[in-house]
């Protein structure tokens, strides 16, 4: 709980705020037990305060500053306002702008490795005696760029490293830090859009939802050149019960696998052109294999194959609306074949046949893909089949379990029969969403295999 004073305009008021909910609420300090009527009529229309952020100074003397979920205040009773807060800054000193962000969270140690800073030695003459050294930052500096509504962003890697001598505790976090090229100042709403950018890169690495809350340090550049840490940055994301071990988290990608196009990565997540919404909550779930899920799934691989090819990008609306003519054209006819004999009948289930054989329907897409890409996914479906003993793959076999079994999904047929060779295909399909992501940034065949084997937990030579 942090409390605090804050004016707004001529008023004072004590905040309470909860950094668990996110939840704000300020009762102003003179006329505490007053009730007047216009103070009446202010509590029974339930009247709002438009505010996009308020500044006050907490009992222990901080700077801080609260953004207001929706600018929006409520008039909660005669003296006191309630709402939610979006994000917040404690600053370490005055309250200055900014010109770089800095990240760290337990993900981001695993996708570049923070223990590579370490150089360890042992002397020959078995003397017991050992060293231990950190390599020089410019011997871990990584770089990358990218670019957002016309803005230029210049983003660097490294580990950063503290030691407490009474503790002989050396600490070492790997550390994301992104800026403008230019380093102009960071307003506000480009902060928040690198961080959940940032956010939605961690979901994507550890192909979990429930990832690490990052620390993020607000930095400003001095006179010298160097960045001073000058406060925090918090933002309501909520908290998972669910905390992942060592195993899971070491199966996150690997920054070198996909290093030469991150730039290119984060450009399409700012660009909301990466759809997550079928990653599982948490590790638990991996295995989890529900209707709605498996619809996201599916949603998933449409979503990333058609971004890839861009001419399907540009008739996307032009394709929605033919299948959806296209739907129709076929209730008739299926109405007509049933309601004709003979001759009839047979001409008009010929033109069913004729549309059904233009139908780009998703069990031929994840065919395509499937054959298109057979290179990086034969030795993991070989290996698959091995071990689920679902004897022989075919490509449209499997396209098609996976395109009935969703159609069924999609319309409430839950009363069918279901396929359980489809919980084979439906890996492959998880698979095939991350070949489509990291190929529509460039990354190379051997590069996606090996992030398959590590984020899969696959264990193949790769």
């Amino acid at each position: 709980m942090l409390l605090g004073f804050t004016k707004l305009g001529e008023d004072t008021y004590l905040y309470t705020f909860n950094e668990d909910s996110f939840e704000i609420s300020l009762e102003k300090t003179e006329n505490r037990n007053g009730f007047f009527g216009e103070d009446l009529k202010i509590f029974m229309s339930r009247e709002e305060e438009k505010l996009d952020f308020i500044d006050g100074v907490s009992l222990e003397s901080s700077n801080l500053r609260f953004f207001i979920h929706q600018s929006r205040l409520l008039k909660h009773s005669t003296k006191t306002l309630k709402g939610r807060v979006s994000s917040y800054i404690i600053y370490k000193g005055e309250v200055l702008n900014f010109n770089r962000l800095g990240f760290q969270s337990e993900e981001l140690d695993y996708f570049y490795n923070k223990n590579q800073a370490i150089k360890f030695s042992i002397d020959k003459n078995d003397s017991g005696v050992f060293h231990l050294s950190t390599l020089p930052f410019n011997e871990l500096h990584q770089t990358f760029t990218f670019e957002h509504n016309n803005k230029e962003y210049d983003c660097s890697l490294n580990v950063s490293r503290s030691y407490k001598n009474e503790d002989v505790e050396l600490s070492l976090k790997t550390e994301l830090a992104m800026q403008f090229k230019n380093n102009s100042t960071l307003e506000i709403e480009d902060t928040h859009k690198l961080v959940k950018s940032y956010m939605t890169l961690m979901k994507l690495i550890s192909y979990r939802k429930n990832v690490d809350i990052p620390i993020i340090k607000l930095k400003k550049m001095d006179a010298d050149g160097k960045y001073m840490h000058v406060a925090d940055y918090y933002f309501y994301y909520g908290k998972s019960d669910k905390v992942e071990n060592k195993k899971i988290l070491e199966r996150t990608i690997n920054y070198m696998d996909i290093s030469g196009e991150i730039g290119g990565l984060f450009k399409l997540i700012l660009n909301d052109q990466i759809y997550l919404e079928q990653i599982p909550e948490n590790s638990n779930d991996f295995f989890l294999i529900t209707a709605s899920r498996f619809i996201m799934v599916s949603a998933g691989f449409e979503w990333q194959q058609k971004l890839l090819n861009k001419k399907e990008v540009e008739l996307l609306i032009e394709e929605n609306e033919k299948n959806l003519l296209q739907e129709k054209v076929l209730a008739y006819l299926e109405e007509e074949i049933k309601s004709h004999t003979g001759k009839n009948k047979k001409y008009f289930k010929g033109l069913k046949k004729l549309v059904q054989q233009r139908d780009n329907s998703l069990g031929s897409r994840i065919e395509k893909v499937l054959i298109d890409y057979d290179s990086i996914l034969k030795p993991f479906i070989t290996n698959l089949y091995a071990i689920s003993d679902s004897g022989d793959y075919s490509s449209d076999v499997t396209a098609e379990r996976l395109n009935e079994q969703r159609n069924d999904f999609a319309h409430g047929n839950l009363d069918k029969g279901y396929n359980k060779k489809v919980t084979v295909d439906f890996v492959i399909l998880e698979w095939v969403y991350y070949i489509l992501v990291l190929k529509h940034i460039g990354i190379d065949d051997l590069s996606i295999q090996k992030t398959i084997n590590k984020l899969f937990n696959r264990r193949l030579a790769i």
